[in-house]
């Protein structure tokens, strides 16, 4: 019987510790896949980085190569008339989401804007709205490559108004 009290301790020793050891081999693998993954995120971003610059260098989305647009400050907010314009320039994005706040702001009226595209795609996008007659401001803008090498981007766009002239007295 003493030997069979003195091996249970032993054999529950061993098997804690090959339970631990496969618990730190189940984490080690985990955590080498969230790096490769990372990694490879990274790689794609550095790839759509590297387009959007050979884009820019070879002069398809330069500036210069837009006409001058006359801006327009409208003397009342329309909600419908600017969603069409950011609706007309995604037509080459996957606008996933626009959104349109509730606000008290007098003067400008807040759109929030989700899609994915190619880098070249949201740069022409991007373009479009700064084309825009109306007085567009992208407030925000925040572009992340994700694992399947499809750029996501999210803005707040602000389209400016009239405000009516408050009486002095």
């Amino acid at each position: 019987m003493r030997g069979l009290r003195d091996t249970i301790p032993t054999l529950v020793a061993i098997m804690v510790s090959l339970g631990c050891i496969s618990t730190f081999g189940m984490t080690w693998f985990e955590f080498e896949d969230s790096r490769a993954t990372l990694r490879q995120v990274r790689h794609e971003s550095l790839l759509a980085r590297q387009r959007l610059d050979r884009a820019t260098r070879q002069g398809e989305l330069s500036p210069s190569r837009f006409e001058a647009v006359e801006r327009v400050l409208p003397k009342t907010p329309s909600v419908a008339e600017v969603l069409t314009r950011i609706e007309a320039a995604g037509k080459d994005v996957e606008l996933e989401n626009v959104e349109v706040p509730k606000s008290d702001n007098q003067g400008w009226t807040q759109f929030s804007v989700r899609g994915t595209g190619s880098p070249e795609n949201i740069a022409e996008f991007l373009a479009h709205i700064e084309r825009s007659p109306r007085v567009v401001v992208i407030s925000t803008l925040l572009v992340e490559a994700r694992a399947d090498a499809v750029p996501e981007f999210e803005l707040v766009l602000r389209a400016y108004h009239r405000t009516p002239l408050r009486s002095r007295r």
